[in-house]
Order: C-alpha cells, then sequence, then structure tokens
C-alpha cells in the first residue's frame, strides 16, 4: 500500500467479530481480534488491558461521619509496542500474514522490518485492513 500521508494510519488483519469504537479512539489492533503497524507512532497493536478507575462522586454527612459515594469504570489502552521504522507519504508498506506458521510482518519500501506477532490464529479467517487517524 503506498502511504498517502505520514501521519497516522494503522495497517494490518482483521478478524469478523473485531469491533472498532472510533469515537473512543479503538481501532485496528486495540483489540484481541485484530493487529496493526502504526509507523507515524513506530508501535505495533494488538489486545487490550483493562484497568478499573475509582472516581468520587459525592460525599454525605451521615451521624457526623463522611460518607463517600465511588463510580467506577473501565478504561481500555491498547497494548503498544515498539516496533519498525517510521514512515513518510509516498512510502510502501506491506503486511503478510503466514498461516502456516502463524506469524505477521512488515515490510517498508521493500525492506523488511521483521516478525511483528506471533501466535495468529491460524483457523481464524482474516481480513486485510487500514484506517487513516487523520
Amino acid at each position: 500500500m503506498r502511504l498517502r500521508t505520514g501521519g497516522l494510519v494503522q495497517i494490518g488483519w482483521t478478524t469478523r467479530q473485531a469491533q472498532f469504537e472510533p469515537e473512543i479512539g479503538t481501532g485496528v489492533g486495540d483489540n484481541d481480534d485484530s493487529y496493526s503497524y502504526d509507523g507515524f507512532r513506530r508501535r505495533k497493536w494488538h489486545g487490550k488491558k483493562r484497568m478499573t478507575v475509582l472516581y468520587l462522586t459525592n460525599y454525605v454527612l451521615c451521624n457526623e461521619r463522611v460518607r463517600y459515594n465511588y463510580n467506577a469504570y473501565t478504561l481500555i489502552q491498547p497494548s503498544e509496542n515498539v516496533y519498525g521504522l517510521p514512515w513518510r507519504a509516498g512510502d510502501i508498506v506491506t503486511c503478510c500474514i503466514d498461516l502456516e506458521d502463524g506469524t505477521m510482518g512488515y515490510w517498508l519500501n521493500g525492506e523488511p522490518m521483521g516478525i511483528a506477532f506471533t501466535d495468529i490464529d491460524k483457523k481464524e479467517e482474516w481480513y486485510p485492513v487500514c484506517i487513516n487517524g487523520l
């Protein structure tokens, strides 16, 4: 694929089960059903980490004691790993998945950047995907 921008783009593979929520910033590679490489941030993405966050909603005085009320929500943060080379507009990115070995790798302008992911589900149907964040 020839890049039209050197900015935020995620290129990779997804299954039909993957769900993306661009409104909250989750895209390709931000869940367990997709993988991606982003040369703007020089990261490879797969999976998610969950972190529970508590926040104070209010407090009341009850029998001369302060009682605090909290709510909780789960913040999803994608796992991230440094990978690959930085890209520029006009560069050509190649993404290959090897379903015999269960690996995925990327090339930039014909130069291999190495295996990005291992243990890819060989029985799954994978679909190429590219999301432009700009």
